[in-house]
């Protein structure tokens, strides 16, 4: 039985948030650092975690700005309520 990387954990915790609407369309997520010491991980998790992200079109990333969540989250959080009705 191998366990979930930290990074995979992390990207679904965050990917359930963007989904969820935590954070909607154009707002910026917590900082790498911010969700290091909140989940008690390395920034590099974090960072890794993000790539993930960016690659499922979730977030994106402007350098020394951020990462903020994509129109794509807005168009998936529509599609999940419809589907759940």
């Amino acid at each position: 039985m191998t366990r979930e990387p930290a990074y995979r954990q992390l990207a679904r915790t965050l990917r359930n948030a963007l989904v969820q609407g935590r954070y909607r369309d154009g707002v910026r997520l917590p900082t790498e650092a911010e969700l290091a010491d909140e989940y008690k991980v390395s920034r590099q998790t974090v960072r890794r975690a993000f790539h993930d992200l960016v690659a499922d079109g979730l977030v994106h990333r402007v350098r020394g700005r951020g990462t903020f969540a994509t129109h794509a989250t807005a168009v998936t959080c529509a599609s999940s309520a419809r589907s759940t009705t």
